[in-house]
């Protein structure tokens, strides 16, 4: 819960040149479904993943749909305990070939030829929607 009493609201997906995996925190996890009105549920992952010097078990994988102007994109994230957003690490930038452009807070395909805006939130640049645009990207 958010400190206002209320469940929190899904931020939608970082940008994290940093990362060579994906990752969502747990109750970022739960936002999403919620916000997509799916089931939370994760296919078991014995993965581990290190924040700084502190390792942490993966609670397990789940499947992440991100919303393009040609195609949902789907992607496998890991789900971690940790309070962090959904992460979208070079894995994915590179089965993609999406490329963050930091200067023009924009998301690029290299492959589709597309340039989508990110927005610039704590720090970083997302990639932000709600399940109208979603909708509204799925009929492109």
């Amino acid at each position: 819960m958010s400190s206002s009493g209320r469940p929190p609201r899904f931020h939608g997906a970082c940008m994290d040149i940093g990362s060579p995996r994906s990752l969502i925190g747990l109750n970022q996890a739960r936002a999403y479904c919620r916000e997509m009105g799916l089931r939370f549920q994760t296919t078991p992952s014995s993965e581990t993943f290190r924040f700084g010097t502190y390792p942490t078990k993966s609670i397990g994988k789940m499947r992440i749909i991100l919303p393009t102007p040609t195609q949902a994109l789907p992607v496998e994230v890991q789900v971690v305990a940790e309070d962090i957003p959904l992460l979208i690490g070079l894995d994915i930038m590179d089965r993609y070939a999406l490329q963050p452009l930091v200067v023009e807070n924009a998301l690029e395909s290299v492959q589709e030829k597309w340039k989508i805006s990110l927005e610039r939130k704590f720090g970083h640049l997302y990639m932000c929607w709600t399940t109208t645009s979603f909708r509204d990207r799925k009929r492109v």
